[in-house]
């Protein structure tokens, strides 16, 4: 694996897939995806990147309106614990626009090189790391058995990230991409373990209506579902399902964090 290019800095080997695992009542550190195992937690901000580097201004201006999403989750993340039920925030409807026209122009960007691929699968992989042991307490308070997790990064410049069965979250480089720091990679992943815990994927209600992108993150950030994919905003069954996500993602988020 190539190492990470000046000013980026990511600790810890990369794969394309990783099993984390965590298992209420258990403190010792154990290898990923052994049975019993709970993964160390490793201190924050462990792979982050300038903040321009290499992106076109769509890309740029994406981050933006994703970053304006992810402030207010990750601050929900720092003060979780309280077990309320939070409300999306508030967008402009400037905010929204320009959200739209970024993801259309996104289809301009170049293809990301086969460098900053494995600097992105090594951010993923560390925020599944942390994330593994965080997970426990909260399957544990769910009455969950299984609390492993299949993460998986793909190459493909898709701008996505999801959750599917058997417990596996994927996440595309073409969304990680558009990151800044594995604080932010880890609150969408934390998001998507969220609707495992919730079970939502075993009862098939894997949110279709707004199409392949089920993270919350996106959701709040971008708006644009609501009117791309249509039926988010009067489906009251879809929106209790990602706000329950949202909360059980926000308590992984929250032990990892702190």
């Amino acid at each position: 694996m190539a190492a990470p290019g000046p000013g980026f800095g990511c600790s810890g080997p990369g794969s394309g897939k990783r099993a984390v695992t965590g298992t209420p009542g258990t403190s010792a550190a154990g290898t990923p995806g052994a049975p019993g195992a709970v993964l160390r937690q490793q201190p924050p901000a462990l792979c982050r990147r300038p903040a321009s580097a290499g992106r076109t201004a769509a890309e740029r201006g994406r981050a933006r309106s994703i970053r304006r999403g992810l402030a207010g989750l990750l601050v929900a993340a720092l003060l979780g614990g309280c077990g309320t039920m939070r409300e999306l925030p508030d967008i402009s409807e400037l905010d929204r626009k320009r959200a739209i026209e970024e993801i259309g122009d996104a289809g301009n960007a170049p293809q990301p090189s086969r460098h900053e691929a494995d600097q992105n699968r090594q951010m993923v992989m560390a925020a599944a790391t942390r994330l593994g042991a965080a997970a426990a307490p909260v399957c544990a308070q769910a009455g969950r058995a299984d609390c492993s997790f299949d993460v998986q990064f793909r190459t493909a410049d898709t701008f996505n990230a999801y959750a599917m069965g058997k417990n596996r979250i994927v996440m595309f480089d073409g969304f990680v991409r558009v990151l800044e720091s594995e604080d932010e990679c880890a609150a969408v992943m934390a998001h998507e373990m969220g609707h495992h815990i919730a079970d939502h994927i075993g009862k098939g209600q894997t949110n279709a209506a707004i199409g392949g992108t089920i993270s919350m993150v996106l959701v709040t950030a971008l708006q644009a579902a609501m009117g791309a994919y249509g039926g988010y905003a009067s489906s009251g069954d879809i929106q209790r399902n990602l706000r329950d996500a949202q909360k059980l993602g926000e308590g992984i988020g929250a032990l990892s964090f702190s």
